[in-house]
């Protein structure tokens, strides 16, 4: 961390904001990049012309340390507790783990995307292109402000937001998209403007906006106190298990009569997919007479010695080729010390060594 310095104009953390939002902000108003932002805090080391590792800047969303906080805290003016707030060790233990070592959220704690936000287009109108720290959460679906389904994806670059980190040696415009774009020659930022993009309004009393208000209550007290945990309160993270293994029986039967889900195959491949036995529908291997044609419903991961024939021909030779012989005989033959196996009319599997000269020394032993 490189030395620190006061900021000539500070500006004040919106309620729930991201930090990576908070630096952005605060770079358009000063009308400078974030790299500039972050080397006056301490943060980056004064190199605008090198690149910034985009794993540099996941980690310092997810989990700050003391002496960083401080910098922070002493350069923009805030709080400690406001600084480490706006990092994902927020909901450290709530909603997911944090890894102090690796400064990272858990992978087994993650529903979802492990990177990304989600964004809700009226919340950023408002508070011009503030993105909120809960939105990264797998289980924030909704806003309960506006009664809408939170956006995952750009609709021009078809990209989720946040999930590239944004540039560190251009200025930037909050409530843009900052992801890159392939339909510009040259390639270069997305920049779609996001309280443009429509979003799936919610009834006010409806299942969607109850369920999000339940969650939301888990992780601000940390546990689970309704329903079938009223009687005996777990923790949130408990609640959230529950939850995921929960919605991953109801993908499982939530599929096509084929085995794939119509709206995303390749998400159903890993949800449908049993270790022990294909999902339902009629079978669609090569050869088997009872299948249909069409997509494979799923791969069976059972054992070769477990799985039953797929096809007539099934544990038989191809057609000029003879069975391999049993392992003992195999043994046998490789190594002649050990006693050669007798070789018969009816057993075609051995093969008939050359006949020998009657002069040679084998003959004669």
């Amino acid at each position: 961390m490189t030395h620190a310095r006061t900021l000539p104009i500070r500006l004040a953390p919106h309620p729930g904001e991201a930090l990576d939002s908070w630096w952005e902000a605060i770079a358009h108003r000063l009308g400078t990049t974030t790299g500039d932002v972050l080397a006056s805090i301490g943060l980056l080391p004064r190199s605008p012309s090198k690149p910034v590792s985009s794993g540099v800047l996941g980690r310092l969303v997810t989990l700050l340390g003391t002496d960083q906080a401080a910098a922070i805290a002493w350069s923009a003016g805030a709080t400690e507790t406001e600084v480490h707030a706006m990092t994902l060790a927020r909901y450290d233990g709530r909603a997911h783990v944090v890894d102090p070592q690796r400064r990272r959220v858990a992978a087994r704690h993650v529903w979802g995307r492990p990177r990304g936000s989600h964004y809700c287009p009226a919340c950023l109108a408002e508070n011009s292109g503030r993105w909120l720290l809960r939105w990264r959460l797998g289980w924030s679906f909704a806003c309960l402000d506006h009664h809408i389904l939170l956006v995952d994806t750009c609709p021009r670059c078809s990209r989720m937001p946040r999930h590239f980190p944004a540039t560190t040696r251009h200025p930037i415009t909050p409530g843009r998209c900052h992801s890159p774009s392939e339909k510009d020659t040259p390639p270069a930022r997305c920049g779609q403007p996001f309280e443009e993009v429509p979003a799936l309004t919610l009834a006010a009393q409806g299942s969607v906006i109850a369920a999000q208000k339940l969650i939301e209550e888990a992780i601000s007290r940390g546990r689970a106190d309704f329903g079938v945990y009223q009687d005996h309160p777990q923790p949130s993270l408990a609640l959230f298990g529950d939850l995921r293994a929960l919605a991953c029986i109801l993908l499982r039967r939530s599929l096509t009569p084929t085995g794939w889900r119509a709206s995303s195959p390749r998400r159903s491949w890993r949800c449908t997919s049993s270790p022990y036995r294909t999902s339902g529908g009629p079978s669609t291997r090569r050869g088997d007479p009872s299948g249909t044609p069409g997509p494979a419903a799923g791969r069976d991961r059972r054992p070769r010695r477990q799985r039953g024939p797929a096809h007539p021909r099934a544990g038989r030779c191809p057609p000029g080729r003879s069975r391999p012989s049993p392992p003992d005989q195999r043994r046998r033959r490789h190594h002649p010390a050990q006693g050669r196996a007798p070789v018969g009319p009816h057993q075609p599997g051995i093969r008939r060594d050359p006949p020998r000269d009657a002069g040679s020394p084998a003959q004669t032993q």
